[in-house]
Formats: C-alpha cells, sequence, structure tokens
C-alpha cells in the first residue's frame, strides 16, 4: 500500500528568531518541518511547499536562495517573509511564466497577513495535487532522488556516504540504492567515486 499523507511544508528560518506567528497560524493544520538557513534542506520533491521567513534587512544566504531556485523551478509554492522576500525574489530573476510565489515585507500590517492568509489557503488547496501517488516510489520521484544525490555528490566533492545522502534526501539508504540500481547507468559508490 502507498503513503498518502499531505507533503509537508518547510519553513526555512533565515535570520535568529522564531517564524512570524501569522505565518504559523496561517499553516495551522498543514504538515510542517522547521529548518535554519544553515542546516540541509530536503529535496522540493518531498515538499508541499516552502516559506523563507527572517527579520527584515537580515543577510539572506546565497546557497539559500539557490534552493528557492530550485524549488520555484520545480514548481513548489513558495512564500518570503521579511528578509525571506528578498530571497525569493532574488531566485526569481531569470524564470520565465508566473510562478506560485507571495513575497511579504512586513507579516505585521493588515495587507502583510492577508497575503500570507491567501498564499495558506492555495497551499491547503494545492496540496492534494501535491499528493504523492498512491505508491510513493513512481518513476518521476526516483528521477528526482537521483537528480539530487547527484547534486549532493557534486556539492560535497564526492565525499558523502551513502547514509548522509540519504538522512539528506530524507529516503531510506535501502531506497536510494534502489534509485541508482534502477537508473542502470552506476552504484551510489561509483558515483561518488567520479566526483571525488
Amino acid at each position: 500500500m502507498g503513503d498518502r499523507r499531505p507533503l509537508p511544508v518547510l519553513v526555512v528560518d533565515m535570520a535568529p528568531g522564531a517564524a512570524p506567528s501569522t505565518v504559523l497560524d496561517a499553516l495551522m493544520g498543514l504538515p510542517v518541518l522547521f529548518a535554519d538557513a544553515d542546516s540541509s534542506l530536503p529535496a522540493p520533491a518531498a515538499l508541499g511547499g516552502a516559506v523563507f521567513c527572517g527579520a527584515p534587512g537580515a543577510v539572506a544566504s546565497a546557497r539559500t536562495a539557490l534552493w528557492a531556485r530550485k524549488a520555484l523551478a520545480a514548481g513548489l509554492p513558495v512564500l518570503g517573509v521579511g528578509c525571506g522576500a528578498q530571497a525569493v525574489a532574488a531566485a526569481l530573476d531569470g524564470l520565465s511564466g508566473p510562478q506560485p510565489v507571495a513575497l511579504v515585507q512586513d507579516p505585521h500590517n493588515e495587507e502583510g497577513r492577508a497575503a500570507i492568509a491567501r498564499f495558506a489557503r492555495r497551499l491547503a488547496a494545492s496540496r492534494l495535487e501535491r499528493l504523492p501517488a498512491r505508491r510513493c516510489g513512481t518513476e518521476s520521484r526516483r528521477r528526482d532522488i537521483y537528480r539530487e544525490a547527484l547534486d549532493l555528490l557534486r556539492e560535497h566533492a564526492g565525499k558523502l556516504r551513502l547514509d548522509e545522502a540519504a538522512a539528506e534526501l530524507y529516503v531510506s539508504r535501502r531506497q536510494l540504492q534502489r534509485v541508482f540500481a534502477e537508473s542502470g547507468a552506476m552504484t551510489f559508490t561509483e558515483a561518488r567515486r567520479r566526483m571525488a
């Protein structure tokens, strides 16, 4: 039997401090993962949406903006709040077509609260579209995991172990091995050696 739980929403804290209560209240009832900007972020395909929060004026890391760009390219709904809005706006640069994005500079004023509420309603409605297939191991999901694993190996210059890569991709060690076996090109160990 497959797993039909809705994919979680990632809330990334761009600067020290808690995410604004306006954002957390709007996401009430949705499964949420919390991370800070310095931690490893899961593959966009494993998420139902992403929210980047931070105090206005704080500096957003280039790494987080790059991940936001990957998320947008994957069609993930993204909300930027405070300095998170700056990171998401930077990620939008050069992308064509309409994107499922909301940017809010101040979550405490009426306009900001309304924009966050609209985003949360759209996210809740789009959750049904982003539900995993009846069987979680669909071909497209496995291709996404394979690409993300290769990106991670490149990023870490081939010095990432199988269990570390699996943890960063939020998959089991066995599932990652299976993904590489089904690709037919090479095993994880061979890919690791080539990128070292």
